[in-house]
Order: structure tokens, then C-alpha cells, then sequence
């Protein structure tokens, strides 16, 4: 392979060694969001303050 496509390859592999990085950060991050409880709150419903 000439020097372009050896660089082009490289490149692919460290852009799918990093997609498969960042899709284990989600994974976690998913795993930590879903122990949150969340409710609905309609902004009309909101008291204020005087």
C-alpha cells in the first residue's frame, strides 16, 4: 500500500477504536442515568414566589 492509504487505514482504525470507546462511556452512562426518577412538570404548574 503507498503511504496515503497506509495513513487512511490507520486513521479508520483509530476512528473505530474510538467509536467503540465512546460507545462503552454510554453504555455506562445510560446504566447511571436510569437510577434517576424523574416526574413530569408542566411549567404552568409551578408556584413563584411573590
Amino acid at each position: 500500500m503507498d503511504e496515503v492509504t497506509q495513513r487512511n487505514a490507520a486513521m479508520a482504525a483509530e476512528t473505530n477504536a474510538a467509536c467503540i470507546g465512546l460507545s462503552d462511556q454510554v453504555q455506562a452512562l445510560e446504566t447511571v442515568v436510569s437510577g434517576f426518577k424523574t416526574t413530569d412538570v408542566h411549567p404552568n404548574t409551578i408556584s413563584r414566589a411573590a
